[in-house]
């Protein structure tokens, strides 16, 4: 056995023949070096050490410490999720397409629906047609009287005309009579070129809904193209709008006469 010390004084070695002692000195230089060699001995080993811990640990199926959250995400949401809730949120608001399609199915729930989510009752699409136009257009009373409770507009003009001349044209007598309960403008023309709803209403033989017009105080001398709503009945060959028109004519000049 030997002992050995690094300041430098000298180191006795015991146990050998008394005939050769020694002493050994590890000058500063030399106990430095070795110094330095033990702690990177030690330090190599606790890497070791510290590897095979954690090796060990993963064999045995122990957790490991998950990444730390985001500063956005501390509540514990990840970005995915609050894509998601923002795109539902933006998906909640109703469009002019969801409300026309609506209307389309005659769902008038799902309208009362949209109209309370936010929807606006006057908005119009890329045609200039409102809700109101295609309940009209599909002959969908109940839809359009939802929307006229919510105060749709009557004099609204798209492409063909007001919500009353879609309604004339595909012969929506319920939707007709819905208008002008509620004060509809008779004899209001469509944007383009002075075409009235008794016109459309005598271009497309729909002679219930012209009487129902002129009983409303519609004007049959009105021009659309340079001719009546008589003349429209005449060239397209719809009687029964003629006759209807030609009874009116006949009742306006008995009260001309009575005047």
């Amino acid at each position: 056995a030997f002992a050995c010390c690094l300041s430098g004084r000298p180191v006795v070695i015991r146990g050998l023949p008394v005939l050769l002692p020694a002493l050994l000195v590890i000058n500063s230089a030399a106990a430095a070096s070795l110094t330095l060699h033990i702690l990177y001995l030690n330090s190599t080993s606790c890497t070791m050490i510290q590897g095979a811990s954690a090796s060990e640990e993963e064999r045995a199926g122990g957790a490991r410490d998950e990444p730390a959250l985001n500063a956005d995400d501390q509540t514990g949401a990840c970005s995915s999720d609050c894509a998601v809730e923002s795109k539902n949120t933006l998906q909640a608001v109703p469009t002019v397409e969801d409300m026309i399609e609506a209307v389309h199915r005659g769902d008038k729930d799902e309208l009362q629906r949209l109209l309370a989510a936010g929807g606006q009752v006057n908005w119009v699409d890329d045609y200039g047609s409102t809700p109101l136009h295609c309940a009209c257009f599909k002959c969908q009373p109940d839809c359009a009287e939802v929307l006229l409770k919510a105060n749709a507009l009557l004099h609204v003009t798209d492409m063909d005309g007001t919500p009353l001349h879609s309604a004339c044209f595909h012969d929506s007598t319920a939707c007709v009579q819905l208008l002008l309960a509620a004060k509809a403008a008779v004899n209001q023309t469509n944007s383009r070129d002075g075409e009235t709803a008794l016109h459309r209403a005598c271009i497309n033989g729909r002679d219930g809904i012209a009487k129902m017009l002129i009983d409303a105080g519609a004007d049959a001398s009105m021009l659309y193209r340079d001719k009546t709503p008589l003349q429209w009945a005449v060239e397209r060959g719809k009687k029964n709008c003629q006759a209807v028109l030609q009874e009116e004519e006949k009742l306006a000049w008995a009260r001309k006469l009575e005047a």
